[in-house]
């Protein structure tokens, strides 16, 4: 297996878990996209909103971390997974 430069190697583990809150954060998307249709009254739109917004809460300060890049034919060493 070959990486080309500019292509990382992160942990299963951490890569799943960022899916998994990315998946929260789409299906809350669509529950608010459903949920607006129509003519929506203001009480809708704030629950709207405290939805999605604990739905991208769980992403706060997430980040993936390479556990290795590979840059110009090199390769250096990173973090381990995601930075809670």
């Amino acid at each position: 297996m070959g990486l080309d430069s500019g292509e990382a190697i992160v942990s299963a583990e951490a890569l799943e878990d960022q899916s998994d809150r990315l998946r929260v954060l789409e299906a809350a998307l669509e529950d608010v996209e459903r949920d607006l249709r129509g003519s929506p009254v203001p009480a809708e739109y704030q629950q709207a909103f405290r939805h999605l917004y604990a739905a991208a809460a769980g992403l706060r300060g997430r980040r993936l971390r390479a556990r290795a890049l590979v840059r110009n034919g090199g390769v250096s060493e990173g973090g381990w997974g995601v930075s809670p």
